[in-house]
């Protein structure tokens, strides 16, 4: 490791202003055909069968008598560089003689390349599926070769440096509610409210909590927002901005290189008690990206039910599970039972003495 800084800051101090434009770091895609294409950036892709290249070439070097070694480098985020791919052309018995050759063997990456005295390619080849945001780091290639200047070989060393984004787009985002009018704020489990024909019921004047909690992806400036459902059943949803003293607004923090939030409060009314069956009061949280025209996945979009009854609702609601009491009814048979029990009584009594009699 030491070797490999030190190599790496002498190719600094050797290379001069120009050097940047001798070599070149190209990101490309390979099919499963084994066509490629040029990209800017990776996108993470768990179902890809496509593998990256990173590929270092010769870009603009005159008079090259040929190369003796080539490098390919990676930055980590804390300043560490670690070689990974090498070929050379001085040592039968090392590793990376006259082919691509890894430093460290590896069961996802690849050495890539072509040997050529004067124009070599060095590169690694890593499966898009294998990606995650922490690959988005500095590549950094070095090449030592001989130039002919004046006729006479003078061995010099050109570097190039090359930053990769890995892009994560937003993936989904968690719906959770809580009825904050009891005791201590209960959240709302079992799935309900999260599907029309499952709704969660609150009162009217009770308050219930909707957090959203959304994984960005590595899109920091996504947003989340909300929409209600129209009173007016068949309407499309609305864009849902509450008052201030009823919105909590949570910052976006990095979660590692990936990003994260938002949530917000609402206050049961008397008009959502009044909507009908088919047009339940529904909120949703969805992730929007701006200047981002990609598709984003349906787990990016949640929904939430709630039906609101009022007093009177919740009260019917209640007696009809029980059976029904008529207080005039049960008092007039609370009263003929007891006479009933007198009436057994004095016929009893009645019995004794004629036996004792007898």
């Amino acid at each position: 490791m030491e070797w490999v800084m030190l190599s790496c800051v002498l190719c600094v101090l050797i290379c001069s202003v120009n050097c940047q434009d001798e070599l070149a770091i190209e990101f490309f895609m390979q099919r499963v055909d084994n066509s490629t294409y040029t990209v800017t950036e990776a996108m993470v892709d768990s179902s890809s069968l496509e593998r990256l290249n990173i590929v270092c070439r010769i870009n603009n070097i005159q008079n090259i008598a040929g190369f003796n070694n080539i490098n390919i480098y990676r930055e980590n985020k804390n300043g560490n560089v670690e070689r990974l791919a090498t070929m050379q052309t001085r040592y039968a018995e090392l590793p990376g003689y006259q082919r691509p050759a890894l430093v460290q063997s590896s069961a996802t990456m690849q050495a890539v390349g072509v040997y050529s005295d004067k124009n070599p390619t060095l590169g690694i080849s890593v499966p898009v599926a294998s990606l995650t945001c922490n690959d988005g780091l500095l590549y950094n290639c070095s090449l030592a070769y001989d130039q002919n200047i004046g006729g006479i070989p003078q061995t010099k060393t050109s570097m190039v440096v090359r930053n990769l984004t890995v892009s994560v787009q937003p993936k989904e985002v968690q719906l959770r509610a809580f009825n904050q009018s009891s005791s201590f704020p209960l959240e709302i489990l079992n799935d309900m409210g999260t599907v029309s024909t499952n709704m969660a019921h609150f009162m009217i004047g009770q308050v219930v909590k909707l957090t959203c909690k959304a994984n960005l992806g590595t899109r920091s400036n996504g947003l989340i927002f909300w929409r209600k459902s129209n009173f007016v059943p068949g309407s499309a949803m609305a864009n849902y901005i509450p008052n201030n003293n009823e919105r909590e607004d949570g910052q976006v923090v990095a979660n590692g290189c990936q990003f994260e939030k938002t949530s917000i409060m609402y206050n049961m009314t008397d008009q959502d008690a009044i909507r009908t069956s088919n047009n339940p009061l529904q909120f949703q949280c969805y992730i929007s990206v701006p200047v981002s025209s990609a598709l984003l996945p349906e787990t990016t979009v949640k929904n939430f039910y709630i039906k609101v009854l009022s007093t009177t609702t919740e009260t019917t609601v209640k007696t009809t599970t029980d059976a029904p009491i008529d207080k005039n009814t049960s008092t007039v048979n609370s009263a003929s039972g007891v006479a009933e029990a007198v009436a057994g009584a004095a016929a009893l009594l009645l019995l004794l003495n004629v036996l004792l009699l007898s």
